[in-house]
Order: C-alpha cells, then sequence, then structure tokens
C-alpha cells in the first residue's frame, strides 16, 4: 500500500523572517487536537495541555490546516482569539501568586507561524514551570468555552 507523503507548504518556512512580537487581539490562533478530546461540538479541557501552549498564528502566518504538519492529518483543528486567552489567574487557595498567560511569537525553521501561550509566575517565565493545578484548570477551562472547531 502506498503512503501519501504531504509537503510542507513553501509560504510555512521561515526563511529569515523575523520575530513578530505583537499580536491583535482579534488575530485567530490555531491548534490541533487528537479527535478523543472532542465531544459532540465542544473541545474538551484536557486538549489545552501542556504550557507552554503550543499554536499557530493564522492570518498572513498560516491556515488553520497548517497545524497538521508533519503527520497528524487525521486530527482536528481548533481555533481562538488571542482575546480569548485569559489575562491572568490567582489559584483559588488564596495563595499571593498570580499567573499572567502572553503569547509570543517563537517560529521555527519549518513553521514560522509557530507561537506560544505562555504562563509567566509573578511575572517571571520559566519554561519548565507550570502553572498550579487548579489555574491550570480554569486557564483550560475558560478557554474551552471560546473555541470553536474548525475540523
Amino acid at each position: 500500500m502506498a503512503t501519501f507523503v504531504r509537503e510542507r507548504p513553501a509560504y510555512l518556512f521561515r526563511q529569515g523572517r523575523p520575530v513578530v512580537p505583537q499580536f491583535e487581539v482579534d488575530e485567530a490562533l490555531y491548534r490541533r487536537y487528537d479527535p478523543r478530546h472532542r465531544q459532540g461540538h465542544r473541545l474538551l479541557p484536557a486538549a489545552l495541555s501542556p504550557f507552554p501552549l503550543s499554536v499557530n498564528r493564522g492570518g498572513r502566518f498560516s491556515r488553520p490546516e497548517d497545524v497538521l504538519f508533519p503527520d497528524k492529518f487525521d486530527w482536528g483543528i481548533a481555533s481562538f482569539k488571542v482575546k480569548d486567552v485569559p489575562e491572568w489567574l490567582a489559584p483559588d487557595s488564596g495563595e499571593p501568586d498570580r499567573y499572567d498567560f502572553r503569547l509570543r511569537h517563537t517560529p521555527k525553521e519549518d513553521n514560522y507561524a509557530h507561537s506560544e501561550v505562555c504562563s509567566f509566575k509573578n511575572g517571571c517565565f520559566d519554561r519548565n514551570v507550570n502553572p498550579q493545578k487548579t489555574v491550570r484548570k480554569q486557564f483550560r477551562l475558560i478557554l474551552s468555552e471560546k473555541i470553536v472547531l474548525v475540523r
């Protein structure tokens, strides 16, 4: 049986283009998801892990289906807007920690659109530190209610 290989479109390659740190509030973001994380017309919050949350920028950067490269063509595509990302959350426990959520354009050589939703604990970013469990749960629940399933 022959295997069909899809070629990554040329526009996805970085080709020396710079990081674009500014995001528009209505800018579309795309994320692929495992079909097991879909329930009816809703994406389950579990599909929004881990941190940093990997996404593709839409508009002039990519198309929704580009999140399926290199090999997830049987997965689904979810979309949300920059303004849908909570600005900050704090643990329910009353602890003084605050988690801010910011988008960072983090292009890869084969995916110029690649970006991340990052969490900053008390203003500091550490790729190896996740928000507390209750904060992660709040974040996933809030964002999952805003998401539109593209496919």
